[in-house]
């Protein structure tokens, strides 16, 4: 996409696992996550499975985010964006 600046803003990889900024590389690894700050979860830690911020030959999906766009539009270079059909009622 000449022209066009594109920001990471995460992924996951091909076994499922998002892919986390706060652990460096392309490593699987777990963690320990604060689940809730208040409520009836308050102070209760989960542990969980996530992939490093790097993008390897492991990383099935990225999520980006346009910061400035080029001279082509977006359709141009992929196509018409499909509408959904809304769901039929009664079935």
């Amino acid at each position: 996409m000449p022209g066009y600046t594109l920001k990471i803003s995460g992924g996951s990889d091909n076994s499922g696992f998002p892919m986390d900024r706060s652990v460096s590389g392309a490593i699987k690894t777990s963690v320990l996550r604060l689940i809730s700050r208040s409520g009836k979860n308050k102070g209760i830690y989960k542990r969980m499975t996530i992939r490093g911020n790097l993008i390897s030959s492991d990383t099935a999906q990225v999520n980006l985010s346009i910061t400035s766009y080029g001279d082509r539009s977006v359709e141009d270079i992929f196509g018409p964006i499909k509408e959904k059909k809304p769901k039929e009622e009664g079935k």
